[in-house]
């Protein structure tokens, strides 16, 4: 469920620590080699070019489309590789 918008006080698209305060919308970004649990139901994943190795482009790239088919993905984000 995406929340309403028009609601909200203030809205992040893109942050990697949630504060959870009411009235804010906030989508939280993983990437590739965080291991981290995302802390909201819904959030956005991608691969961060400070975080990945040459070497790892096919493993991030299935990472990627792994996490991409979650329910709670609703945007891929924090790819910066343009």
């Amino acid at each position: 469920m995406i929340p309403d918008i028009k609601k909200a006080e203030y809205l992040n698209l893109h942050t990697h620590c949630p504060t959870g305060q009411r009235g804010y919308i906030e989508l939280e970004n993983i990437h590739f080699g965080q291991g981290k649990i995302p802390q909201t139901e819904q959030w956005s994943a991608g691969i961060h070019p400070w975080y990945i190795a040459e070497n790892q482009l096919d493993e991030a790239s299935e990472w990627l489309m792994e996490q991409a088919k979650l329910p709670g993905v609703v945007a891929i984000g924090e790819c910066g590789l343009d």
